[in-house]
């Protein structure tokens, strides 16, 4: 009986624990900054190596840094118990890159905000313009129709500063959205039904014929 209590306490124990470990926490980026160009690079020639910086997180043993090409959608990433870490990428290329911080003692893991970045080509004559970001409504929002419709609202930027427009996607399936029209300005009004969710992507096209695209926004609507 006294081995089982033990064996019983024990156990206890261990989850209570198990319980208390808290998991990692969300890294804080540092560079590449948001929306700028990346102008320090390692080496000659379509490549460069990219340094990725970011400060140190809670109850983490190690961080993965991931990083897309917005245009091609490729992907990279790098594994690392440090706060720097460095990829070589092709240049010319708009990018977004976050961490995802990692602990042995949790089955948890955080992922921080995620920030764009422009690599710069040999000859920057021409910049692909970053994709466009949504401001309202923002990712998993429920909105409130007024008169059955809703003003989208998203920001568009190119360091160049030659956008030409904007288009916009939008239906209630992601992978089969309508093209809805081409836009000058970054704000749309539309009359939408009621109790409905909704994606949205918009793409972004600058006066040399670079486009970019946005990530796929979805949102819910009430009356």
């Amino acid at each position: 009986m006294r081995t089982f209590l033990f064996c019983l306490m024990a156990i206890v124990v261990l989850q209570s624990c198990k319980e208390d470990i808290p998991p990692p926490a969300a890294a804080i980026l540092s560079s590449p900054e948001d929306n700028t160009a990346c102008l320090y690079v390692a080496r000659a020639g379509s490549t460069a190596e990219v340094s990725f910086r970011w400060q140190a997180a809670e109850h983490t043993d190690s961080y993965r840094l991931e990083v897309e090409n917005t245009l091609s959608n490729a992907n990279y990433s790098a594994t690392t118990t440090s706060t720097i870490a460095a990829l070589v990428l092709p240049r010319g290329q708009a990018y977004r890159w976050q961490i995802v911080s990692s602990s042995v003692a949790s089955d948890e893991q955080a992922i921080s905000a995620t920030r764009l970045f422009y690599l710069e080509a040999e000859s920057t004559a021409h910049r692909v313009p970053f994709p466009a970001v949504a401001i309202y409504p923002e990712q998993d929002a429920t909105v409130s129709l007024v008169q059955g419709e809703v003003e989208l609202q998203w920001r568009g930027l190119d360091l160049d500063g030659d956008i030409d427009s904007f288009t916009l996607y939008l239906g209630t399936n992601a992978e089969e959205m309508n093209e809805i029209d081409l836009l000058q300005d970054s704000t749309y009004t539309i009359a939408l039904a009621v109790d409905t969710t909704y994606y949205w992507q918009i793409v972004t096209t600058d006066q040399q014929g670079n486009q970019s695209y946005s990530l796929v926004y979805r949102f819910h609507t009430t009356g």
